[in-house]
């Protein structure tokens, strides 16, 4: 699994178009990417990078963003 590295502040991800998403119910916080193609009605849920453990779950084969962040040197094997 892919994880950001600990050392790297989460709300860098913001820069990335990730949104934040305080803890709601029974819902952890997280960092959230939706993207929206010409062909979506609503946006699509791409990405999500959760606060507690860092984890990143990818929910899509469209994966230019954590290319974007394995480049930057954000994104660590977990």
């Amino acid at each position: 699994m892919l994880k950001i590295k600990d050392n790297v502040d989460l709300s860098i991800l913001e820069k990335f178009g990730f949104k934040y998403i305080r803890k709601q119910n029974m819902i952890y916080e997280h960092y959230m990417y939706e993207s929206k193609t010409k062909n979506d009605f609503y946006p699509m849920l791409r990405c999500i990078v959760f606060c507690n453990d860092r984890y990143i779950s990818i929910n899509t084969n469209e994966i230019d963003i954590i290319f974007d962040l394995i480049q930057a040197g954000f994104v660590e094997k977990g």
